[in-house]
């Protein structure tokens, strides 16, 4: 049960303190006192998306906290809280930063968001008006089944899940496999190799040929220097070689003199120049210069080059090309054994997924009979028709869910059809059915603390009478916060709060107060009058308070 309720920079309120007393309590006001914004609050403790624009002062933090006294049961039936509990008291606090961050702390102890929200999620349970229209969406159905169904259906419901799981991820793999195979030609590919293949590629191939090609396209001119040489060298009646075989000669006569010396350095050099001579000439006589060569690396260049355009500009990235097509072709080779054998698994996958749907649409179709019953009880009790509840079940395609597609039908008239909820509720009848469908899911598992906002729109009379007992009886199972416009429901509750605002100075605070019987009285009769209040209105509302006592 909630206890204590701390409220700082939120809107209207300043900082406020608020102790609850009872199981029931009913807060009452104008509108635009504040009402909703404890409500806003609650719903900031539940670790909900924070408006912004409801921090009253820019430049201070916004802070909620709430203690809670936990039954039992909760703790027993909640191991989240176990680690957090102290003997049965637990302190939730969310404090928002002036740069909009929020800090989360269970009994002082600072936790992260997750951790919060994990050990905060069955704690408080908010339903507004809006709330309704999620019991028109046909989406929703299958939900609250579930929900109610939630001991029974939860063991197998992860066994489908994580079949459904794997048959997903297995056609996700097939999936890639196709699109990573797509462009895979076994006609093309075949080509590209072949056309490889047809000049037969040596390794490192190209590139001495084209060292080859430099060599011989230098020999032409190497030529025409060498013919040169010869002509400069033989241009006389006596050859180079002969004069310096003569001059050799020569200078030996010039042995034991006074240029002997000088005699033996030249006739040394002219040796050396004649050894040098010999070499050069040798050398280009060894010059393996064949036309025939020219022409076949000229065309195998050629050829080649044809190759280089489309494949790569060498041997090794030429090569490297057929390998990778001929990879490919081995890869497209298995492609369909492969996408068969992918198939046959996705379809036994497919198959377990539908065998376990069909337990799980067992159990559901079991658990959707009882909680027609349940539900169709509670909905007498708040003057709708008997057995006026049913829940259609249509197979559908294999999804997250199952094969099982829901939808909650009414029959809210006499010898009328049973309808969709849209087609034939009102919404008055809809805040009954939600209220009942809450009645039901709570008593499953409780949460500490329900809160309903104006829900019993469209109602009123002998019916609001009915909603009002009915949360009464439900806060025996949870503590009950309502805002409510109806006498019924406020005379209903166990403890009033009344909720005021008040302007001093150009701002305006709201601020809260538990009344007294004989003030709860008079806030009931403002509600049971059209203007000013009356001692009969007083009368009337003592006498409904009384009959909820």
């Amino acid at each position: 049960m909630l206890e204590e309720l701390h409220i700082k920079n939120l809107a209207l309120i300043e900082d406020n303190n608020i102790d609850f007393t009872s199981p029931y309590i009913a807060l009452v006001g104008e509108t635009g006192a504040g009402k909703t914004l404890i409500v806003d609050s609650l719903s900031i403790l539940k670790g909900g998306k924070f408006d912004t624009s409801l921090i009253r002062d820019k430049n201070l933090k916004t802070s909620v906290a709430a203690f809670f006294n936990l039954d039992d049961n909760f703790i027993k039936n909640h191991q989240e809280v176990i680690d957090f509990v102290d003997g049965k008291s637990l302190l939730i606090k969310r404090v928002i930063n002036t740069d909009n961050t929020s800090k989360y702390y269970i009994n002082d102890e600072i936790v992260t968001a997750g951790k919060y929200k994990e050990v905060t999620s069955h704690l408080i349970d908010i339903h507004s008006q809006g709330e309704n229209s999620s019991l028109l969406n046909e989406n929703n159905h299958l939900f609250y089944l579930d929900q109610f169904a939630i001991k029974d259906i939860s063991k197998i419901k992860k066994e489908y899940c994580d079949l459904y799981v794997k048959y997903q991820e297995d056609i996700k793999e097939l999936n890639k496999l196709i699109e990573d195979n797509k462009d895979i030609d076994e006609e093309y590919l075949n080509y590209q190799i072949k056309e490889i293949k047809k000049y037969d590629l040596k390794e490192n191939e190209i590139e001495d040929l084209l060292a080859e090609e430099k060599t011989l396209k230098n020999f032409e001119s190497i030529s025409e220097s060498y013919n040169q040489y010869q002509s400069i060298k033989n241009n006389n009646s006596l050859s180079l070689d002969d004069l310096l075989s003569r001059l050799i000669i020569n200078l030996k006569k010039f042995k034991d003199t006074s240029l002997d010396e000088e005699s033996k350095k030249i006739n040394e050099s002219i040796n050396n120049l004649l050894d040098s001579l010999d070499d050069f000439e040798n050398k280009f006589k060894s010059l393996d210069f064949d036309p025939k060569r020219i022409d076949y690396v000229n065309e195998r260049l050629f050829n080649l080059k044809g190759l280089m355009r489309k494949y790569g500009n060498s041997t090794n990235d030429i090569l490297k090309k057929l390998k990778e097509f001929e990879n490919s072709l081995e890869k497209s080779s298995d492609f369909e054994t492969i996408k068969k054998d992918m198939s046959i698994k996705i379809e036994a996958d497919k198959n377990k997924c539908i065998a376990k749907a069909k337990e799980l649409s067992i159990i559901r179709k079991n658990s959707a009979l009882k909680l027609e019953k349940e539900l169709s009880n509670i909905m007498v009790s708040l003057g709708l028709k008997v057995g006026g509840f049913k829940i259609d079940f249509t197979d559908c395609e294999l999804s997250v869910n199952g094969i099982d597609k829901v939808k909650f039908l009414v029959c809210l008239n006499e010898g009328m059809p049973f309808a969709s909820l849209v087609n034939a509720s009102s919404g008055g009848e809809n805040s009954r059915l939600m209220l009942a469908l809450k009645c039901v899911l709570n008593a499953l598992d409780p949460y500490q603390l329900l809160v309903f906002d104006e829900i019993d729109t469209g109602v009123s009379g002998k019916i609001a009478y009915l909603v009002g007992k009915k949360i009464k009886e439900l806060s025996s199972s949870s503590q009950i916060i309502v805002i409510s416009h109806l006498p019924q429901v406020i005379s209903s509750s166990i403890s009033c709060y009344e909720v005021t605002k008040t302007s001093k100075d150009n701002v305006t605070i709201s601020k809260i107060k538990l009344l007294e019987p004989e003030l709860k009285v008079e806030a009931v009769a403002k509600l049971l009058s059209s203007s000013k209040v009356t001692d009969e209105a007083r009368l009337q509302a003592k006498k409904l308070i009384d009959e909820f006592k």
